[in-house]
């Protein structure tokens, strides 16, 4: 499901627009301890893959209090983890049990782990900056092996 989101500094992000990179979609929100300690890690894990064209992008669906996300609490989350990647006000309505309607979620975090032509090919519910790498590590060695 593409979507449209504003980002920290108030432009248009579209997923559809990202084809080539493959993305970490980090759905969160501000209240999830575990969405905190992700969007700590989200700079040293970019970082590991900056000559790679990998990104993270958090998706932040609600505030501390439950509402949705807007774009002082977005630019707040990204200065105060130091993100410099898309971090995006999102909203309830991103979320459908169907994914043909949008994206499932299983708890806060979700990741999806999309690849270059776009193809969601890892889901993760929960935080674990491992089975982010190790998907993300092992996209990378397929596409090595295949001369990408």
């Amino acid at each position: 499901c593409d979507f449209t989101l504003k980002d920290q500094q108030g432009k248009d992000w579209s997923l559809y627009d990202q084809w080539g990179t493959i993305i970490i979609l980090d759905f969160s929100t501000a209240w999830c301890h575990y969405c905190q300690v992700a969007a700590g890690d989200v700079s040293v894990i970019e970082d590991m893959y900056a000559d790679k064209r990998v990104t993270w992008v958090t998706v932040l669906v609600e505030g501390f209090s439950g509402e949705p996300a807007d774009h002082e609490l977005i630019t707040a989350w990204s200065a105060n983890f130091g993100i410099d990647s898309p971090v995006l006000a999102g909203n309830r309505a991103l979320i459908n049990e169907d994914p043909a309607a949008g994206w499932p979620l299983g708890g806060w975090p979700t990741f999806w782990i999309i690849d270059r032509e776009l193809v969601i090919r890892e889901n993760i519910k929960g935080y674990s900056s491992s089975a982010i790498m190790t998907t993300v590590d092992s996209m990378l060695v397929t596409e090595a092996q295949e001369g990408l």
